[in-house]
């Protein structure tokens, strides 16, 4: 029996020291600042501090969410509250900027939920990504995952929105995963990815975000060189869409071309596509063919009266999509080669890949190669379906 007392005396002593340290910190959701996105910009130094480091100033802006405001729990008749807010601080360090950002808050920060960092133009044309993304990478509670966004303009603007339900960053996670029905938007790139690139002196294309008109919207894609880790230029919308039948990237979206001569329309769906570089060595010169094949359906056309199953009408239609996708894509090209001289194309790593001997002796200027390099765009469009079915009537 008294073994029995002893250990229930343990057991009681134990409950009760779990139960009275177990929560010792424990602090209410309410109170926690649980950080979802952040941006950086190049920033004035402060003028107290103007002459004490000469180095760039960063302007830091944390988001965070508010429970009460995510879960709608606001007084009735009260002014609607938006379900974030943003914190700013300048600073000549990353780690110095987000320590003075405590100053402005009496709630400690949690780290773990963050999702998006958004870098601003101006920073990133001064100043190499790697130096700015060191933080996160050596952070422990921050994610592989993280996604790393171009911001043009302030980025700061970014992490406002006109609509004060929305919370602005969780708005940019969705429309940047757009990618997938657009052929006009690059894909997303995580934390882990634009680190593994910049480490290997890759170039690499990032999603550009920008408030327009307090609109946000995925407006450009960023080119950053990768020797330098810095800003080169954007692409806009259209040469997205040849980068992206470059990089077989164009996995659903439609084509719209025009016969020029009969000015009529052409729509063309396509849910797949795959493009092949075939680099060529003679000498020391290097050239690449690019072979793009799709197949679709015809969505739409202009061609009244027309057969949608008459087959000289089905390879017209055909050869004016082949001729307006080559446009598009030697159009990307040239910005690539003769404006950017920046490959983000993938046609070095096709060089490495069939010529790893040739490669070696490219590689350490091979942007300046690629710049040179003749490059020829084939593209074989075949349309399987037309959507609406029949004949249609012609005219008497």
């Amino acid at each position: 029996m008294n073994r029995k007392v002893k250990w229930i005396q343990i057991l009681l002593f134990c409950l009760s020291y779990l139960f009275l340290t177990g929560c010792w910190d424990y602090k209410d959701v309410e109170d926690l600042h649980m950080i979802i996105g952040q941006s950086i910009d190049l920033a004035e130094p402060i003028e107290q501090e103007k002459d004490m480091i000469h180095r760039d100033w960063l302007q830091l802006t944390v988001q965070s969410v508010k429970p009460k405001g995510l879960s709608g729990q606001q007084n009735a008749g009260a002014t609607m509250q938006k379900p974030y807010e943003n914190l700013t601080s300048i600073g000549n360090s990353a780690i110095q900027t987000f320590n003075n950002i405590y100053s402005k808050t009496e709630h400690p920060f949690l780290s773990y939920h963050l999702k998006a960092v958004v870098l601003g133009e101006k920073l990133v044309k001064k100043v190499n990504m790697q130096k700015l993304l060191i933080e996160y990478s050596r952070a422990p509670e921050i994610r592989g995952s993280l996604l790393v966004f171009i911001g043009k303009g302030k980025a700061k603007d970014i992490l406002e929105a006109s609509n004060p339900t929305e919370v602005p960053i969780i708005k940019l996670i969705g429309l940047s995963q757009n990618h997938s029905v657009s052929t006009r938007i690059p894909p997303e790139m995580n934390l882990t990815q634009v680190e593994a690139k910049l480490a290997s002196q890759s170039n690499l294309l990032l999603q550009t975000v920008e408030a327009k008109n307090k609109r946000m919207i995925i407006a450009n894609g960023a080119i950053i060189n990768g020797k330098t880790g810095k800003l080169v230029g954007f692409l806009n919308r259209k040469e997205i869409e040849g980068l992206n039948w470059l990089t077989s990237r164009a996995e659903v979206g439609v084509v719209k071309a025009i016969d020029t001569e009969k000015n009529k329309i052409v729509g063309y769906y396509f849910k797949n596509a795959k493009s092949k570089i075939r680099p060529h060595i003679q000498g020391d010169k290097v050239s690449f063919d690019v072979n793009i094949e799709s197949n679709g359906s015809l969505e739409e056309d202009w061609f009244i009266p027309g057969d949608a199953f008459d087959n000289k009408f089905l390879h017209h239609a055909e050869r004016l999509i082949e001729k307006q996708i080559k446009y598009i894509v030697m159009k990307t090209i040239h910005k690539l080669q003769k404006d950017y001289h920046t490959d983000v194309a993938g046609f070095g790593e096709q060089l490495r890949i069939e010529y790893p001997k040739e490669w070696k002796k490219m590689k350490s200027n091979w942007d300046q190669h690629f710049s040179q390099a003749p490059i020829k765009v084939n593209v074989k469009i075949t349309i399987t379906d037309y959507e609406t079915k029949g004949t249609k009537m012609k005219k008497k």
